[in-house]
C-alpha cells in the first residue's frame, strides 16, 4: 500500500512539474517572440530603404539569422512538440547552392573578426535543386559552421558538399569540413 501511495505521489509531482514547465514556456514564448518579431519587422523596414551593396548583404545575413533564430526559439518553446517527436519537416524544392551560401554568409563578420578564411566547395555533380527543409538544413549548417569557427584559432574553414547514394538506395548529401 505504501508503494502505491509513493507511486501516486510521484505521478502527481511529475504532472505538476510538467504543468509548471508548460506555464513557464508559454510565458517565455511571449517574452521572447514579441521582441524578436519587433526586430524582424524593423529589419524588414530597413531593407526597404536605400542601402549600399554592403548594407544589403548585412541585412540579408541578419534576416537569414533572424529566421533561423525564430525557428529555433519556436522549437525550444514548443517543448511538448519536441518531446513527442512532432517537429514536422517542411520539404520543398530549393537550391542547395543558395542554402549553403546563405548559411556561410551569416558568419562573414565572425570569420573576418577572427581573421579566418573560408571556402565553400559544391561538387560539380551536386544537383542545382533538391527537396529539403531549407530552414532545418540552414540550422544544421549554421551549427557546424559555428562550431568550426569557435574551435579554429587560425587558418580557415572549408565546407565541401557532395552528393551520395544512401544505403537505402536514395540520394543524399555529404557535408565535410
Amino acid at each position: 500500500l505504501a508503494a502505491k501511495e509513493e507511486a501516486l505521489a510521484a505521478k502527481e509531482a511529475a504532472d505538476q512539474a510538467r504543468e509548471a514547465e508548460s506555464r513557464f514556456l508559454a510565458r517565455m514564448s511571449h517574452e521572447i517572440r514579441t521582441p524578436m518579431s519587433g526586430l524582424m519587422g524593423y529589419l524588414a523596414l530597413l531593407e526597404k530603404t536605400p542601402l549600399s551593396k554592403e548594407q544589403e548583404e548585412i541585412c540579408t545575413a541578419m534576416s537569414t539569422a533572424g529566421v533561423l533564430l525564430q525557428t529555433t526559439v519556436n522549437d525550444i518553446l514548443d517543448l511538448s512538440k519536441l518531446q513527442a517527436g512532432m517537429v514536422h519537416l517542411q520539404p520543398r524544392a530549393a537550391s542547395l547552392h543558395q542554402t549553403c551560401a546563405e548559411a556561410v554568409t551569416m558568419f562573414q563578420a565572425l570569420l573576418q573578426s577572427k581573421r579566418l578564411t573560408h571556402t565553400l566547395q559544391l561538387a560539380d555533380d551536386l544537383p542545382k535543386e533538391v527537396v529539403l527543409d531549407h530552414v532545418r538544413v540552414q540550422q544544421m549548417l549554421s551549427n557546424l559552421l559555428s562550431n568550426a569557427i569557435k574551435f579554429t584559432a587560425a587558418g580557415g574553414i572549408r565546407v565541401h558538399v557532395s552528393p551520395i547514394t544512401l544505403e537505402t538506395g536514395g540520394d543524399g548529401v555529404k557535408l565535410e569540413g
